[in-house]
């Protein structure tokens, strides 16, 4: 076997985890189904429904790209930043986890950012979302008694993101204090000032975006509305399915699903993504085979869309989407030297 056969087979071996759940999910779902039931539930949706939920999708994605625009100081257009969110979610589709590494390095192709600068905001981005999620549950939880183990790990979860963002302050308010302890610390370890120090001063910069109170609230401004769009959409669809459903069911299901979708998993979320939007919705005596179906047709619709958007965005700024995956491949395996990719 060649030494590049190798180098690809030992970046697959790294889904290998994220597979095996994802099977797991599958198998129990398959022993859980009436299939004759989901296919009547399916076969039952209004294609109103459809054409909203796709339009609604849209529209996240719009959202979603000035949130992160906003966290990268506006120094991108909304159009880039449109298509480089809608190019991480199809790279997430093909390749597991790839849609954060994958964005910063099309950041760093695209514009005159580099990928540190992307991965900050990305790293700003994502703990945002994880505090939204965490109150969206603890705020319903009250009302669920049948999930009410999970509220001391959302609880912890939340602790833990709000010392991660308390700690982004303090470095990006005391760049010169994180800067001259990182420096004592790379002068005993070659690793760190080899590898991690260059990236640093990017880094840094990217973070500045957080000594800004305005353009942090406009960020945290449209993350939310992005959030609320995701919400409505996951409610919409619902709606299609089962005619009496509260929105807080809504609020409650989209936070416990992105809390499972955390977890590793195949492409797209596959198996895991249906496995807890039925464990969701079933809180709420949502039959099995009506909860597969709002799962399976809102992914699917958010796979499609997010895919086709994303491969536009690939022919429109002209970059291959071939070397972007080989650039995952090499930040996988090992940190980049280089400030640019």
């Amino acid at each position: 076997m060649s030494d590049k056969h190798k180098k690809w087979g030992s970046f697959f071996l790294q889904w290998i985890p994220g597979i095996l759940i994802s099977v797991v999910f599958i198998y129990f779902l398959n022993n859980l189904i009436d299939f004759q039931e989901l296919l009547s539930a399916i076969m039952g949706i209004e294609i109103k429904h459809i054409l909203i939920t796709c339009l609604l999708v849209v529209v996240s994605l719009g959202t979603r790209a000035a949130g992160w625009r906003a966290l990268l100081s506006n120094r991108i257009t909304l159009k880039d930043s449109f298509f480089i969110v809608s190019e991480g979610y199809f790279l997430n589709n093909i390749i597991p986890r790839s849609g954060e590494i994958g964005r910063a390095l099309l950041l760093g192709a695209t514009t005159n950012l580099n990928v540190m600068q992307g991965l900050s905001a990305i790293v700003i981005e994502r703990a945002f979302d994880l505090a939204i999620a965490a109150v969206m549950f603890l705020t319903t939880i009250p009302f669920v008694l049948a999930m009410d183990w999970l509220q001391p790990i959302v609880i912890t979860l939340l602790i833990i993101v709000f010392v991660g963002l308390l700690l982004m302050f303090f470095i990006a308010y005391k760049k010169d204090v994180a800067e001259m302890w990182l420096r004592k610390i790379s002068d005993r370890n070659q690793f760190i000032k080899k590898v991690i120090f260059p990236q640093f001063n990017a880094l840094l910069e990217g973070l500045q975006v957080l000594t800004n109170p305005i353009q942090i609230l406009v960020g945290i401004f449209w993350i939310i509305i992005s959030w609320s769009i995701w919400t409505i959409l996951f409610y919409w669809m619902v709606t299609a399915f089962v005619k009496d459903t509260c929105f807080w069911w809504a609020i409650f299901s989209q936070s416990v699903l992105a809390m499972g979708i955390a977890l590793p998993s195949a492409p797209a979320g596959l198996g895991v993504y249906e496995g807890t939007a039925v464990a969701a919705l079933s809180v709420f005596n949502i039959p099995k085979s009506s909860a597969l179906g709002i799962a399976l047709i809102l992914h699917i619709i958010q796979i499609l869309m997010t895919s086709a958007i994303g491969l536009i965005g690939f022919v429109i700024q002209g970059v291959s989407i071939g070397e972007t995956f080989k650039k995952i491949k090499a930040r996988a395996k090992k940190p980049q030297n280089k400030d640019q990719e």
